[in-house]
């Protein structure tokens, strides 16, 4: 006989023989499969938005989060004037299967938009440089959230979301220019573990050994674009660490999970990554991602 949960039983022989039959029919009974819970995949290097709580002040960050297992690192580049150099860097990066974050001044993206747009392209990642690059100590709140929001707008122009990690020209980030970054949306001011000096152009050999004689894993390692010699000593930095097996990761991936910043703040989608998996990562609920999210419902 067949009931209600679609098990089919008999006896021969004396041996009670059980099977587990699905979508069976059977004298015009249909006993219908049990549906598979409901998985939401997004798509890998997408963003989306989640809600966020209040937070008076943005982390100073100088290291990122050691992975226990694999060793990781994080290239970061800032631009600031000078952009020539730039493709060649980019070359390299991607010839190597290297990816890394950008922190741009505003005025720099604007003027080299195909550089930005190549670079997000690439799978690299952007942040906030600044707009002019000024000296934020001596600017007054006013002038520190100009220099902020414009950057803000002339980034998510070209790059399509607005940035949420930020990097303060010259390493000076005051608790003034902190508070303004969380207002905005900021949850960290990224400083560095390691400073190459490629901006002193000290030599390729010096960059070289700069880098790989205080590499540690959850490093954060400081160069620029616009930085000639860095061109000729990145190979054999990435060589060195491949050869002591890091992994080069983007710089979001170092940082800690806290709670966003007060209002919509970006998050950037990883590989396997589900709606249901970004919402229990960050203790909100689904619907909650859905409303800052409406692309994630499906067509009607």
């Amino acid at each position: 006989m067949i009931n209600r949960k679609g098990i089919f039983s008999c006896s021969i022989s004396g041996i009670l023989l059980i099977a587990i039959v699905a979508n069976t029919i059977m004298a015009g009974v249909v006993t219908p499969a049990i549906p598979e819970p409901s998985v939401t995949l997004l798509r890998a290097g997408s963003v989306i938005y989640l809600p966020g709580e209040a937070q008076s002040s943005a982390q100073l960050v100088y290291q990122g989060q050691a992975s226990g297992s694999a060793m990781r690192i994080a290239f970061t580049f800032d631009s600031g004037w000078i952009f020539e150099y730039t493709p060649a860097l980019l070359d390299i990066l991607r010839d190597q299967g290297v990816v890394a974050t950008f922190f741009h001044r505003g005025k720099w993206a604007e003027a080299n938009p195909e550089l930005v747009t190549r670079i997000v392209a690439e799978g690299h990642l952007t942040g906030n440089h600044s707009y002019t690059h000024p000296d934020m100590s001596k600017l007054s709140l006013a002038q520190v959230a100009q220099e902020i929001t414009l950057a803000d707008i002339a980034l998510e122009k070209l790059v399509g979301y607005k940035p949420w990690l930020y990097r303060p020209p010259y390493g000076l980030c005051t608790s003034t220019v902190r508070q303004v970054l969380a207002r905005e949306g900021y949850t960290h001011s990224i400083m560095w573990t390691i400073d190459s000096h490629d901006w002193m152009d000290p030599g390729v050999q010096y960059i070289v050994d700069r880098v790989t004689k205080n590499a540690k894993d959850g490093a954060i390692v400081l160069m620029h674009v616009g930085a000639p010699q860095t061109i000729q000593a990145l190979p054999a930095i990435i060589e060195w660490l491949k050869n002591k097996d890091y992994e080069f990761v983007l710089l979001d991936d170092l940082l800690p999970t806290i709670a966003p910043a007060d209002g919509p703040r970006p998050y950037r989608v990883r590989e396997g990554d589900t709606l249901e998996s970004v919402a229990l990562k960050f203790e909100i609920g689904i619907d909650s991602i859905v409303v800052l999210n409406p692309s994630l419902l499906p067509n009607p």
